[in-house]
């Protein structure tokens, strides 16, 4: 008020206040305008403040670029100098025991601090945070402190500061301790503490790690390979060396002594500038990281990796896999005749369909393991056999089930796809005309959105028709299979209505047949299913008749024993051998 008036402007204006605690007296502070000094005397503690806009000189704080704390004072008060932003300049006298929270939280313009011996408590955040400042950084370079043993702090003291670009200056002979004390380490300090490097700080000089046995290693003195590895992080590394003897997943632990520690671990195969890497753990956030890692036979190098120079001491293990790749897997999968697994199991290959055929409600899976000791989980859940039996009944579409088999140390996974159809999706319209009723009452729900027809009950020889309906030559021909698309993206196919089943008399005639056998159908009329299986219960023909008798011709299959069923009616048929009578001639002889 007195700076802007009249008059009274031209003279050197000098404001004091109160500011002790518990008797606001005991400590004064007074503020020179002229020159932008704020000076502090007297005897006691300074009080502490809740927010800036407390202070009794808030109104003036960003005319003080000089404080000077005269002796006798013993404390500097919460956030007292919170948000000085042109201050340049500090005087912090021995004596002073306590800078309190956040006191000079934003002190963009504060080149140096020097902090005396007598100061025993420093709070939180109280040179922190420079969100404030130009591009969020300060000017303070340099800080100089007095302990012959530093003295312990909260990470929030210096918060946001970049300590590395900070001088630290201590008593001569502390440097080590300061190296390895917690916050004071990342600072830039001056006559660093030597150190003397790990053994294995170089890539030619990798300790060996052996499977089952935990090293100890340190960061602490180690230097950057940056003329080695040509991938972005020249910060200080050491080297180890396992091998893997047998191919296939091993895991690794990484243990650090700080949570504070930003620890990476990198895997090479060897030390030339032009080696690729994994990154295998970054334990930036964790006492204990492990990972598996798929590695076939041979020596690689694991490279640790001190990522903010903090020079953290650690622990690594590696659980090597106790059989190969190939003796922990499945050697087979089978599903039961009311499905198709697609495509036939191959040792080399992990991902399979399951296709649930038409109007039956559940696939039994039998996993078959190479080594007996392994156990299958599906879905996370442990099968107590290696039959997975009644597998997925519910609504058709499609669903993904994943089957880990492990032995302990080492796991393999398979990708299962099930595929349920929608069982009474396609009517015949014509005799030569197939189409798909999209009517959610119908089809469990669902309405669809896209059609693709097959002929070829394994869904790989795709006709080109994307219509909802098919002009075909036999309506009655059940190799028709439609694939479908719901609205809400659910993939399955559609299976043909079947007429509905009745208990009727059939009768078969030759039985045993060599070739054609005739079969009739009495009391019936309609449309009916015909099913002909073999004694293992394998599906080997399907149709639709109309007519009450017909002929099926058997010449194809071997002979054997077969089940016939018929209008719900099942009844057993005989294909024999065709015997071929031999004449034998002699002369004018015959014999037969």
């Amino acid at each position: 008020m007195y700076a802007d008036a009249d008059v009274w402007k031209e003279f050197n204006i000098v404001v004091s206040w109160e500011i002790g605690y518990p008797t606001a007296a005991d400590v004064i502070a007074r503020f020179d305008h002229d020159k932008g000094t704020l000076t502090i005397s007297g005897k006691g503690e300074m009080k502490d403040w809740s927010s800036p806009e407390d202070r009794p000189w808030h109104d003036v704080e960003k005319d003080i670029t000089n404080i000077i704390i005269m002796s006798g004072v013993t404390t500097i008060g919460d956030c007292a100098f919170y948000d000085f932003y042109y201050l340049s300049s500090i005087n912090i006298p021995d004596g002073i025991t306590k800078i309190g929270n956040a006191a000079f939280n934003s002190c963009c313009k504060l080149p140096s601090i020097n902090i005396p011996e007598s100061v025993e408590n420093i709070g939180e955040g109280a040179f922190a945070w420079f969100n404030s400042c130009d591009n969020g950084l300060s000017d303070l370079t340099d800080i100089t402190v007095h302990w012959e043993t530093p003295l312990e702090i909260d990470g929030s003291v210096f918060a946001g500061l970049v300590l590395l670009n900070v001088n630290l200056h201590v008593p001569e002979g502390t440097q080590c301790a300061y190296t390895e004390a917690d916050v004071w380490k990342y600072f830039n300090i001056e006559l660093k503490c030597l150190i003397p490097p790990p053994a294995n700080d170089h890539c030619i000089d990798a300790i060996p790690i052996y499977c089952g046995t935990e090293v100890n290693g340190t960061l602490r003195g180690a230097t950057p390979s940056t003329s080695l590895y040509d991938d972005g992080n020249d910060r200080n590394d050491v080297f180890y060396q396992f091998t893997a003897e047998i191919t296939g997943f091993y895991t690794i632990t990484l243990t650090k002594s700080n949570l504070e520690d930003d620890i990476n671990l990198y895997v090479y195969s060897d030390c030339s500038t032009t080696t690729t890497f994994v990154k295998l753990i970054d334990a930036e956030d964790d006492l204990i990281e492990t990972k598996s890692e798929y590695f076939t036979e041979g020596t690689y190098l694991i490279r640790a990796i001190d990522w903010n120079y903090k020079g953290g001491d650690f622990k690594i293990l590696v659980v090597c896999p106790t059989q190969k790749f190939e003796d922990i897997c499945l050697s087979n999968i089978e599903v039961n005749p009311n499905s198709r697994l697609v495509p036939t199991f191959s040792p080399n290959r992990y991902d399979y369909q399951i296709f649930f055929e038409c109007n039956h409600d559940d696939v039994d899976v039998r996993f078959t393991t190479i080594h007996p000791s392994t156990i299958i989980y599906v879905d996370d859940v442990k099968l107590d056999e290696s039959r997975l039996k009644n597998f997925e009944k519910g609504v058709p579409g499609t669903k993904t089930a994943k089957v880990r088999i492990e032995d302990g140390n080492y796991w393999c996974e398979y990708t299962l796809e099930l595929i349920r159809p929608f069982n009474r999706a396609v009517i015949p319209v014509w005799h030569d005309v197939l189409s798909v009723i999209n009517n959610p009452d119908n089809n469990d729900g669902f309405t669809f959105k896209e059609y693709k027809w097959y002929y070829d009950k394994d869904m790989v020889h795709f006709t080109g028709v994307i219509d909802a309906y098919i002009q075909v030559g036999d309506n009655t021909d059940l190799n028709y299979t439609v694939e479908l698309v719901t609205s809400d993206d659910t993939k399955s196919y559609g299976c043909r209505q079947l007429p509905e089943q009745k208990s009727s008399s059939v009768k078969v005639w030759p039985n045993p047949a060599t070739g054609r056998m005739m079969v009739e159908i009495e009391d019936h009329s309609g449309e009916f299913l015909m099913e002909l299986r073999n004694m293992q219960g394998t599906l080997l023909q399907k149709k639709i008749f109309s007519q009450s008798q017909f002929e099926m011709n058997l010449s194809e299959l071997p002979p054997g024993v077969y089940l016939l069923s018929v209008d719900g009616t099942t009844v057993r048929i005989v294909k024999e051998y065709l015997r071929i009578k031999k004449n034998v001639i002699f002369l004018n002889e015959s014999y037969a």
